[in-house]
């Protein structure tokens, strides 16, 4: 029987087009956008599609049109999402991520995708826009900031002499070289510690006989081994500089497959 309530994205961005005064993309850019969108947030669209072919058709629920036509006339004048393509997932608000991780899922869970594909997918996308990272990382972010914008503050009193800012400036210059030490040395340590524990792990994998854990085993070993290898560091800083670069995914990604089927082979050497 014929599902009335899902429909193609090509029949969705056409109804949009005779419906709302503020859309007028083509199905042509209305594909190449959503491909787009998709491989930013770490989505796979072949889960939405209606058979087993490579020229299967993405399926969309109808109370999935509104998610998905608010994102594509947003596509190009919304800087979180350019920034978001970008791959600079620290620039994008916490709620636009959520937005666009909830509307996905969504779309998955409408389609009849089972729990545990959902679940991996929804994984995986926080994965991908570094969410679980975030909170961390703008306290970090804070932290920096405020101290940049001490400068001021702790030089600025009407009965502070020249000499007086001088030693002031000497004392906190050499509190915060101080610090910055500190913090090396204790990253130095988490390297050493983690070196160590690697380590002892990869000593027992002849001895493990589980085959799942001989693999993750095996997955810590080859990390070791290339995390210093020059040709795997360069790929990943070039893989980083286009993801940053301007410019739709879709336009970058056999690049980008270049690079990644590069740092493959380093990994199986």
């Amino acid at each position: 029987m014929e599902d009335k309530k899902h429909r193609s994205l090509y029949q969705i961005c056409n109804e949009a087009v005779d419906k709302r005064e503020d859309f007028n993309l083509s199905a042509h850019k209305c594909s190449e956008y959503f491909l787009d969108m998709a491989d930013a947030v770490g989505f796979d669209v072949n889960l939405l599609k209606s058979g087993t072919s490579k020229n299967s058709g993405m399926k969309i629920h109808e109370d999935d049109a509104g998610f998905v036509i608010d994102m594509l006339k947003d596509y190009g004048s919304c800087e979180e999402y350019l920034n978001l393509r970008k791959g600079k997932y620290e620039d994008v608000p916490m709620d636009v991520r959520e937005k666009l991780l909830f509307g996905f899922c969504d779309m998955l869970r409408r389609s009849g995708a089972s729990p545990d594909v959902i679940n991996e997918t929804w994984r995986k996308m926080r994965l991908t826009m570094q969410m679980d990272l975030q909170p961390i990382v703008e306290r970090f972010n804070n932290q920096i900031s405020l101290l940049a914008g001490l400068k001021d503050e702790l030089l600025d009193d009407v009965s502070f002499a020249n000499e007086d800012r001088d030693v002031l400036l000497s004392y906190y210059s050499s509190q915060i070289a101080n610090l910055i030490a500190d913090l090396k040395h204790i990253k130095n340590l988490f390297c050493s510690i983690r070196e160590k524990e690697m380590d002892d792990i990869i000593q027992l994998e002849t001895l493990e006989e589980d085959p799942d854990k001989r693999n993750s085993i095996k997955g810590i070993r080859l990390i070791k081994e290339i995390r210093n290898d020059e040709d795997y560091l360069f790929a990943i800083k070039r893989r980083k500089q286009v993801m940053e670069r301007g410019g739709q995914i879709s336009k970058k990604r056999k690049e980008l497959e270049e690079l990644n089927a590069q740092i493959d082979a380093i990994g199986r050497k």
